[in-house]
């Protein structure tokens, strides 16, 4: 009997999970609640040797936008138009869903421009494959934008991420800063090269229905 008890639970227990990860109709839209941060400013250098002086981390990101202060979830949303494809925003660039149990991932319908934001690409835990450009158009590579978030269909956290990497040689140096919304392959920063430091600031930001 205890243990018939115990099946019949269990299974109210799965419906309702269930019932929590349901998209009942079409256009189902989940709203921006809240930027959380994830620990501490991260610096690294060559090899991906960590700086832990935070004099030197503040000096490197002194002039750092503060996302949490800023954020307005007002008019953050993300859009499902079906249960593959979203929207990010007012934004009419479609992005399809992959998932993979609690895990998401958002690839953009149309490759995009790389930019400023190549010198980051070896260092994100997710990207899609480049696509080739003639060199001498003038124009950067291009690949679908990648996003990750963890959660379910109605309630999930979007990963973002503040970066700025500095670039030198000895005498000439370069120095890209920006926001994605990535993550970092730790096991990549060991590529880092003499003359590189890198600046980190994770947030996850939360979207309910």
């Amino acid at each position: 009997m205890k243990l018939r008890i115990f099946y019949i639970l269990a299974f109210f227990v799965a419906l309702s999970a269930c019932k929590k990860d349901d998209i009942e109709s079409f256009p189902h839209v989940l709203k921006g609640v809240k930027i959380s941060q994830k620990g501490d400013i991260r610096l690294y250098t060559t090899g991906g040797a960590e700086i832990k002086n935070k004099s030197v981390i503040q000096q490197f990101t002194n002039q750092w936008s503060d996302p949490v202060a800023d954020y307005n979830p007002g008019v953050d949303i993300i859009t499902f138009s079906s249960k593959d494809t979203i929207t990010f925003g007012t934004s009419n660039l479609k992005y399809s869903v992959q998932r993979k149990g609690d895990r998401f991932l958002f690839y953009s319908e149309y490759p995009v421009f790389l930019g400023i934001e190549r010198a980051m690409d070896p260092y994100l835990a997710y990207t899609s494959e480049i696509i080739p450009i003639d060199a001498t158009s003038g124009y950067d590579p291009r690949r679908k934008d990648v996003r990750v978030a963890y959660g379910n269909n109605n309630n999930f956290r979007l990963s973002f991420l503040l970066y700025k990497i500095k670039r030198s040689d000895g005498y000439n140096f370069s120095i890209t800063q920006g926001g994605l919304y990535n993550e970092i392959n730790k096991s990549s920063l060991r590529d880092l090269q003499q003359g590189d430091t890198l600046a980190v600031q994770e947030f996850t930001i939360n979207y309910k229905n």
